[in-house]
């Protein structure tokens, strides 16, 4: 059974209180947003008749398909990758969030927090889960705390820069620009640039650079790196991304 996960940031008040309201205006908003004929007759057992009235899978659809109509469709394509392995896969990210000092569970919404509107007993799938507006807001200013560039990500762009006004090896800016892209989203490479690129490999804040001392830097990098699970940082990212808009049109 395939698992890919679908967002969208939607109005709950007016998602929920279509359920069951059989209010025509939905009908002529549902017709306009080009439905496919099973999802209009999902939509118009839910909204007419109530959630009494459908079966949960029908039921779950046809909410989706209201989330279509009353909000946005989110790109999410680490998340609607994870297939079969979203349980997993929600596991790693929720370890990349504390490793950044961020406290929430995409695993535990992923399991329990169920639909937002009142729906038959789940039973099978489709899963549905959502975040309130209050839950995506705090989500979002601990994310953006988490993920705010520093000194030390000042320090790795000016040696980046460096490395390419000194036509360094390819493989040391590789592995520069790789620094730069894992400091947002893994908390355990963090706090350690000062100390190895000025200290350790002793790089001259200005001037040139000594004769091999790219070429140690380069050796000296991957070493930090390994096991790093970059599928889990897609999910942090992208995460991130979500939230943002999401906050930013509730505002």
């Amino acid at each position: 059974m395939s698992a890919a996960i679908t967002t969208y940031a939607v109005d709950l008040g007016a998602l929920c209180g279509a359920v069951g309201s059989g209010d025509p205006r939905i009908a002529r908003r549902v017709r306009d947003a080009h439905f496919r004929p099973e999802d209009r007759e999902r939509i118009r057992a839910l909204v007419v008749y109530g959630p009494e009235s459908v079966t949960w899978s029908d039921g779950a659809y046809a909410l989706e398909a209201l989330c279509r109509a009353f909000g946005h469709e989110l790109p999410g394509s680490a998340l609607g990758a994870l297939g079969d392995e979203a349980p997993a896969r929600l596991a790693a990210l929720d370890r990349r969030l504390a490793a950044l000092g961020v406290d929430f569970s995409w695993a535990h919404t992923y399991a329990a927090s169920g639909a937002p509107c009142t729906l038959p007993r789940p039973r099978g799938w489709p899963r549905v889960f959502h975040l309130d507006a209050a839950a995506v807001r705090e989500l979002d200013a601990a994310l953006s705390a988490a993920m705010a560039p520093d000194e030390e990500v000042a320090l790795l762009q000016r040696t980046l820069r460096r490395a390419r006004e000194d036509r360094a090896p390819h493989r040391v800016i590789n592995w520069l620009q790789r620094w730069l892209a894992a400091w947002p989203v893994f908390g355990e490479v963090r706090g350690a640039a000062a100390t190895l690129l000025l200290e350790t490999w002793a790089l001259p804040p200005d001037g040139p650079v000594p004769p091999g001392l790219w070429e140690a830097i380069g050796r000296g990098i991957p070493s930090r790196f390994s096991g790093l699970d970059w599928r889990a940082a897609a999910l942090v990212e992208e995460t991130a991304g979500q939230v943002a808009v999401t906050a930013a049109l509730g505002q």
